[in-house]
């Protein structure tokens, strides 16, 4: 095994190489497609320019571009397998649409200029491209991942189509849904519609759509985030349509990413003139550079390290995101570990910690589970939204100790036949609270009957002579009510005895 002293020396070794060497340009990839001419749905004039104007606009911030106009469904099938040869290893991938897309109950589809609408038959892959084979391409890709589409058209068959598909045996017609694009769940990804989901665009009066002028328009911005970018185009759509159309953005991006940075050079010793001069690209920074290199490490113990190099830097964040994240992965691994408990302290040690958890295991198990330690179990697992399998394995023992403990706890206690009751708050483990409370029983068994409670809960005894109750619920009011309510189901002249929260609040201590 590595030590870390060697880890560091490797890590800090491979910096010097990496600042020695010339800046690494960013692998920047895009696909754009702009379908205007339909032959069997209505023709829409700006796609083809949208796309032409767009593929100029990335290919002016280092983008490879591969474009496609007009295309039917073949012609888009091999732009794609394009795309999805170029972007492995990508560090910005942009995919852009214009033109006609519709969804058929919650699945988006892009319309290829020879798609026929005709009947249900001909909503499928083969006729239709799903937006969904569009972001498959896009997971050999790295970094930012972002997917524009202006493809919310009006579709004047929309109203025939969806008269046609709701008639067919079976379906509902409130289900059918085809106008717009329904709203994409993403991960990773910034997703810019260039409408409300569900919503129809406008196709524009110019050369290009309202939503890819305004895109045209701020995408070359130097020294903006790409997602301050896109809330610029937001904010120039729905002032240039009068708020008829607003874009809509779904953004799972983490870090900060610039189309375009740039600087005013300065002469040492100098200042920038008013207005600055011409600007320049900047190349990566040293902690940029040695980001490129550790951000897909899986080893916990290489980005500790960097974080302890460049912490201070916004790469040092991403650093303890990933670090997280990772950590994060190894425990669910951890929980999933199915292996069974052996070691008989570890077995004790599940059923304590079920009990301090306030489940109620048998706690002379050893060995082997009986059916109360099985049933907190599975009642520990169902409250964790787990299968209840009533199993003691490693990792339900790790998920226990993830949990930790409890407090401050409180108890009341009761013995019918010695007639004696006791309380106890703000203890630091629920046998600590039961132990206190039984003081005044002089032994366990003279109370056996308890109620135990934790946090912000509270517990009440209710008593009369010929019936009592002891019950904890979230306020003290609650608890006196519950109790007072089940035990004079049995006598009327019930009263509160006892009642206590958690924290010592609410105290009520009738004479014993």
């Amino acid at each position: 095994m590595i030590g870390l002293r060697s880890r560091l020396f490797i890590l800090l070794a491979l910096f010097c190489l990496i600042i020695a060497a010339p800046a690494h340009a960013e692998k920047r990839v895009a696909l754009v497609i702009g379908n205007g001419a339909y032959a069997f749905q209505p023709t829409l004039r700006n796609p083809k320019n949208d796309a032409d104007d767009v593929s100029k606009a990335l290919r002016a911030l280092d983008f490879k571009v591969i474009i496609g106009t007009d295309l039917d469904r073949g012609g888009m099938n091999r732009v794609l397998d394009e795309f999805a040869n170029a972007v492995d290893g990508a560090d910005i991938t942009f995919v852009y649409y214009s033109g006609h897309g519709m969804q058929l109950n919650g699945v988006n589809w892009l319309l290829p200029v020879d798609a026929q609408l005709d009947n249900v038959a001909t909503i499928n892959r083969f006729r239709l491209l799903p937006l969904q084979d569009v972001l498959e391409t896009l997971r050999l890709a790295h970094g930012a991942k972002v997917v524009v589409l202006d493809a919310c058209r009006s579709n004047p068959v929309e109203n025939e189509l969806k008269r046609r598909l709701a008639s067919l045996p079976g379906s509902d017609r409130a289900a059918v849904e085809t106008q717009g694009l329904a709203k994409i769940k993403v991960n990773g990804l910034l997703v810019a519609y260039s409408t409300q989901s569900d919503e129809v665009a406008s196709d524009g009066s110019g050369r290009n759509s309202p939503f890819t002028s305004a895109f045209i328009k701020y995408v070359g911005e130097p020294n903006v985030d790409i997602r301050q970018m896109f809330y610029q185009v937001q904010d120039e759509v729905d002032r240039e349509t009068g708020s008829k159309q607003r874009p809509e953005l779904s953004i799972s991006l983490i870090g900060e990413y610039k189309l375009k940075i740039t600087i005013t050079p300065v002469n040492p010793g100098e200042t920038a003139p008013p207005g600055g001069s011409s600007p320049i690209i900047v190349g990566p920074s040293e902690a940029e550079r040695a980001w490129g290199f550790v951000k897909d490490t899986t080893s916990q113990d290489v980005l500790e390290d960097f974080i302890r190099r460049f912490g201070d830097t916004f790469y040092g964040t991403l650093a303890r995101e990933r670090l997280e994240e990772l950590k994060k992965t190894a425990k669910e691994q951890d929980f999933k570990d199915t292996s069974p408990v052996a070691d008989p302290a570890l077995f004790k040690e599940v059923l304590e910690r079920l009990y301090e958890l306030n489940f109620d295991p048998d706690l002379s198990d050893s060995g082997s589970p009986t059916e109360p330690t099985r049933r907190a179990i599975r009642e520990f697992e169902q409250l964790n939204g787990l299968p209840p399998t009533g199993v003691i394995t490693m990792g339900l023992l790790r998920r226990l100790r993830a949990a930790g403990s409890l407090k401050p706890w409180g108890a009341v206690v009761y013995g019918n036949d010695s007639n004696k009751w006791g309380m106890a708050w703000d203890e630091n483990s629920r046998r600590a609270a039961l132990a206190h409370a039984r003081l005044s029983c002089g032994e366990a068994k003279n109370c056996p009957a308890e109620i135990s409670f934790f946090g912000s809960q509270c517990g009440a005894f209710a008593y009369s002579a010929s019936g009592w109750a002891i019950i904890a619920r979230d306020e003290i009011g609650k608890a006196k009510d519950a109790a007072l309510d089940e035990c004079n189901k049995r006598d009327r002249s019930c009263q509160i005895v006892a009642a206590v929260c958690a924290n010592g609040a609410g105290r009520v201590s009738a004479a014993k």
